[in-house]
């Protein structure tokens, strides 16, 4: 399933609907945090202004035509506060209040914005992991990882940008009141000059946006090359098609590159326009303000010190659109994941476990049907057959006739569309089979050890295992070669366990999973990696298991499947038989002999 992107022209909310949606999910994360943050926002702006009404005494003092002494008297202010030294003090120490205020606003705006970024980051990520396993094997990882990484990121700067505009919006009317009380007609004029330099950069801020508009996506299709190359390193060194995907590779670096060398000219080119642009509304603003508007200069020049700060403040909203074409679409991914994801969060387990027992479990399938997507053929087709109790069991089957679509089921990773599972008999609901899953371990063919210590691992079964009972499982499941390494329990595995071979991977794995002594073990291929010796080992082990666990084991190979208690044979979602080898019919034996097994 494809998730929104953060190119503007996803299908979604209207851009009002969506500054809307992240506006007010940012206000319930921060809550009364925001009133803390406009009393200091406040603060800074009193402190702001008073410092610029400072400086027309000061200005005055130095000689610059000005009426500095009337506008303190304005306030009431006493005589001795205005001389150049008293007045030079003041204005040191309001600046410095200043500072600090502004400083400890914009920290407060960066922790809010990395909280809000860290809050719906870890709310996205616990959901999909407590998705239905069906749901969310329909997403591409790259996709999931993208709104994980690029997309909370770029939310959270929205999320910023939204706090700035707002402390804008309380500078702006204070600083714009000074200016205009000194002389509106020059604060006219500055405004109408900012007015014209904004449209006379329109194009370039047009050029900026459409550049980085289209680096969201590209950074995307870089991630995701480099994410497949990882996830088949093996099958590109087997395919020998290193260069191709180096070349692949290369080319995504190289756009990215390409589409960041443009947006940065693009801001290179408008930060010199804007300064020119600048420089000469200023010029226009001072000659106007004194020979023709007859201005004060020490008071023209306050008007220009306000205008400075107030036109970044109001040149912002002029990149609102820039920001929020890049924030609101992916915070609309964001939420559109989020609320897929917990929509698909499985049912609670059951209060009560009605398959907890101390023996081996028997299951029993009744015409089960599961489809991974409407749109596919089925994965389980009318499925129905017996795992007996205590035995050693093997599915066998071509490639897509549905072994693995009832591994998942057996063991309780999914619940079926159609037709019942029962556990000793007990006919399961949603919530009995999450319950069932605490009885029974499923170990894939290519099982994923984390990136720690080999004794963490086990532990992840078992939190509290000592190294006692970490040996016999390690022995149980012929992995002794664990204490033959330098660092033994305590050898870092690496990422997803790769310091290690399939067969080592395959049985510390093996290990991991008999530690929770299941009611019902499904493993899949448990001896692919291993050789003739290797595998009878395993074998044996498997076979002492079932004085306590019922074993399944998905295979194709003769060995295990002969050596089997059971046999249960599938083809296209069904199973077509089913008991002892030596009981199957000729029609299945001779199905099982175009197998190769």
């Amino acid at each position: 399933m494809s998730l929104g992107s953060t190119d503007s022209s996803s299908a979604g909310l209207a851009p009002v609907g969506r500054i809307r949606d992240l506006l007010g999910d940012a206000i319930d994360y921060a809550g009364m945090r925001l009133v803390w943050v406009g009393l200091v926002t406040m603060v800074a702006t009193v402190a702001e202004a008073a410092g610029l009404l400072l400086l027309l005494p000061l200005l005055s003092a130095l000689g610059i035509a000005g009426d500095g002494m009337g506008w303190m008297e304005r306030f009431e202010l006493a005589p001795d506060l205005v001389s150049l030294e008293g007045a030079l003090a003041i204005y040191v120490i309001i600046m410095i209040l200043a500072a600090a205020v502004v400083t400890r606003r914009n920290l407060l705006f960066t922790r809010l914005r990395q909280g809000f970024v860290d809050h719906q980051r870890t709310r996205l990520h616990a959901a999909i992991l407590r998705m239905d396993a069906r749901a969310q094997m329909r997403h591409r990882r790259t996709d999931l990882l993208h709104v994980l990484g690029a997309d909370v990121s770029r939310t959270g700067e929205g999320v910023l940008f939204l706090l700035r505009m707002a402390g804008a919006m309380v500078q702006v009317p204070v600083l714009l009141g000074i200016s205009i009380a000194l002389s509106w007609q020059a604060t006219l004029v500055g405004l109408a000059l900012a007015v014209v330099t904004a449209l006379l950069l329109r194009p370039l801020d047009r050029y900026a946006l459409e550049v980085s508009r289209a680096m969201g996506p590209a950074g995307a299709r870089m991630m995701g090359s480099a994410d497949e190359d990882l996830v088949s390193f093996l099958t590109v060194k087997s395919l020998g098609i290193e260069h191709e995907r180096i070349a692949h590779f290369e080319a995504a670096v190289a756009d990215i590159r390409e589409r960041q060398l443009a947006w940065e000219r693009g801001m290179a080119l408008m930060r010199a326009a804007r300064l020119a642009l600048s420089a000469i509304a200023v010029a226009i603003v001072v000659w106007s303000s004194v020979n023709l508007l007859e201005v004060p200069l020490a008071e023209a020049i306050v008007v220009i010190i306000a205008l400075a700060r107030v036109l970044p403040l109001l040149g912002r909203t002029f990149e609102t659109r820039r920001t929020l074409m890049l924030a609101t679409p992916a915070h609309a991914a964001l939420r559109q994941l989020l609320a897929i994801a917990e929509a698909a969060e499985e049912p609670p387990a059951a209060a009560r476990d009605v398959t907890a027992a101390a023996h081996p479990a028997a299951v029993t399938l009744d015409d089960v049907r599961l489809h991974w997507r409407s749109d596919t053929k089925a994965g389980l087709d009318g499925a129905s057959l017996d795992i007996p109790a205590g035995r050693l069991v093997a599915i066998i089957g071509p490639s897509g006739a549905g072994k693995t679509s009832l591994a998942l089921v057996l063991t309780g990773l999914l619940a079926p569309d159609g037709g019942r599972v029962a556990v000793d008999g007990q006919w399961l609901d949603a919530p009995a089979m999450r319950a069932w899953r605490r009885n029974t371990v499923l170990m894939a063919q290519d099982p994923v050890l984390f990136h720690d210590s080999i004794a963490e691992n086990l532990r992840k079964a078992v939190p509290d295992a000592d190294e006692a009972r970490m040996r016999l499982a390690l022995q149980r499941a012929d992995a002794d070669f664990v204490h033959d390494l330098p660092d033994g329990l305590e050898t870092v595995v690496g990422e997803r366990g790769t310091r290690l071979s399939g067969g080592e991977r395959q049985r510390v794995a093996l290990a991991r999973s008999l530690l929770l002594s299941p009611r019902l073990l499904v493993l899949d291929e448990p001896t692919a990696a291993l050789d003739p010796a290797g595998e009878a080992r395993i074998l044996a082990t498997l076979r002492g298991l079932t004085a306590t666990t019922t074993v399944v084991t998905i295979t194709h190979r003769p060995a295990v499947a002969r050596e089997a208690d059971h046999v249960v044979v599938m083809s296209q979602g069904r199973c077509i038989g089913s008991g002892a080898w030596a009981e199957l019919d000729a029609a299945t034996l001779d199905y099982i002999n175009t197998l190769g097994i």
